[in-house]
């Protein structure tokens, strides 16, 4: 994870049942936007495009996942599962103006 990374905003735990829909297809957040996926319970399936090759990785009940600003990604998820996600971006620095 790159230096000076820090969580700006956290959805709430999302389960099978009640998943936004828009996580289930491919989706990217904005230029400079990390996503940090945890699994509290099951299993999730995210599949991550980067320069068109698809990777699918597993993630069971305490395991994260970091994705990199702009990947295309969607998740799969198991009966059972239950996950959130952080975004996390880079602190501004003292000397940076907001106007930028």
């Amino acid at each position: 994870m790159p230096e000076g990374l820090q969580k700006y905003r956290e959805t709430p735990p999302f389960t099978a049942s009640d998943v936004p829909s828009g996580l289930l297809r491919d989706h990217a957040t904005k230029e400079g936007v990390w996503a940090r996926v945890h699994v509290t319970d099951g299993r999730i399936s995210l599949h991550v495009v980067d320069d068109d090759v698809e990777r699918m990785h597993e993630l069971s009940s305490g395991e994260e996942y970091l994705v990199a600003p702009m990947l295309r990604h969607r998740v799969a998820l198991s009966e059972d599962a239950v996950f959130h996600i952080e975004f996390l971006r880079k602190a501004p620095e003292a000397n940076d103006d907001p106007n930028d």
